[in-house]
């Protein structure tokens, strides 16, 4: 018995049921941070909540015994389990270790001496249990959150090492003392902190292949479902163009609004309206055919939205630093994503023109696909509200 192609239809997209709740625009499984003191560097490495949990299992660990918004404390060397650091080139040991979690994120934190050390060097062992691309941003800050230099993990670049800053002595300062003019001045010398030495940052080419990398490892699974839902709405290949063609205007102005910091909208807003924008193009489509101007006005709409969920997940791992200076980073990311959203949709059009031609596709296609759609999207929309 042949098995016809509506349960085939069902069958591929209830599999998305079976995905993981993640963060809808997060290119990275986890971010790692690097806070720079006089005498401590702080590691904290975030990722997701499965990611955590298996990191736990090495030191006997469960998900049950850590109490929400509050630290638990782990032993120190379990930091080897995800880390080799390094100062001046020798091997340093983690003093401390503790681990958060507020249910959906888990944030390892490790303190390390420095002892006037002049570099600090890490190496990550946890790069193959990535999903791919398998990226991870690692940042170096100072104690204020000014960055200092930057770097991406991959399985062809495991390590980064960083130059520290390193106290600089100025020429001493005559200061007088309170009391009377012609009181004897006194000399003290005032320290300053030179700033680390930036290496290279994540070049523009780096950012192309990681937002190519998110769609085309189908990392952006809401991503793909909102261009899906858009283009199932379109009978003709024209209005499929400029769907396309506007979801990729909106995104590039919403990204430059947020790297110029003129607008700022948190994820908590963000992650469960990409969501809830999934669930509603996908629902216009049991309308009868509307006019192409309302189709172009949704997806401009919720295109504004869905570049903001970039913007803030490209915010948080901290590359590209603040203001100004992030705008390449993030229009190089941007690009990428375009690039991998016009491949997909390359291979999606001819395939819903071709399916038109069915009799049975026409009539009840476009209706049963975007009713999967709604189901997977309201399932994420749970997740990201409660």
């Amino acid at each position: 018995m042949k098995l016809r192609l509506p349960f085939l239809v069902v069958v591929l997209f209830a599999s998305f049921l079976l995905i993981p709740g993640v963060r809808a625009h997060t290119p990275f499984d986890c971010s790692a941070r690097v806070i720079v003191h006089d005498d401590l560097a702080e590691v904290m490495l975030a990722v997701g909540s499965t990611l955590g949990e298996n990191f736990l299992k090495s030191a006997d660990v469960s998900r049950r015994q850590l109490p929400n918004g509050h630290p638990f404390a782990l032993p120190p060397g379990f930091a080897t389990n995800l880390f080799t650091t390094s100062t001046d080139g020798k091997t340093v040991e983690a003093r401390a270790a503790d681990v958060i979690t507020d249910g959906a994120e888990f944030q390892f934190h490790f303190e390390y001496p420095l002892a006037a050390a002049k570099s600090f060097g890490l190496e990550a062992h946890f790069i193959p249990a990535l999903n791919a691309p398998r990226a991870a941003p690692v940042v170096l800050t100072d104690e204020n959150g000014n960055i200092l230099a930057s770097s991406v993990l991959s399985p062809g670049k495991t390590g980064a090492e960083f130059t520290l800053p390193t106290p600089t002595v100025p020429p001493p300062v005559t200061l007088t003392e309170g009391g009377p003019a012609g009181d004897k001045p006194s000399t003290k010398n005032i320290f300053t902190t030179s700033v680390a030495e930036v290496k290279p940052a994540p070049s523009f080419v780096e950012f192309l292949r990681l937002g190519i990398g998110h769609i085309l490892n189908v990392k952006a699974f809401d991503h793909l479902l909102f261009l899906a839902a858009l283009l199932l709405g379109c009978r003709k290949l024209k209005p499929m163009l400029m769907v396309v063609t506007g979801f990729t205007v909106a995104h590039s102005i919403t990204l430059a609004l947020a790297a110029l910091n003129l607008v700022t909208i948190s994820s908590r807003l963000v992650e469960p309206a990409i969501a809830a924008s999934i669930i509603f193009v996908a629902a216009e489509n049991f309308r009868p055919a509307e006019k192409s101007w309302r189709r172009y006005a949704l997806t401009c709409g919720f295109g504004l939205i869905h570049g903001f969920g970039f913007a803030s997940a490209l915010r948080e791992s901290g590359l590209g630093g603040t203001g100004a200076e992030i705008v390449p980073p993030l229009l190089a990311f941007n690009l990428g994503v375009e690039i991998g959203q016009l491949t997909v949709a390359a291979i999606l059009l001819p395939l819903l023109l071709g399916l038109e031609r069915w009799p049975w596709f026409a009539r009840n296609g476009a209706r049963v696909i975007s009713a999967l759609i709604i189901l997977v999207a309201a399932f994420w929309l749970w997740q990201r509200v409660r």
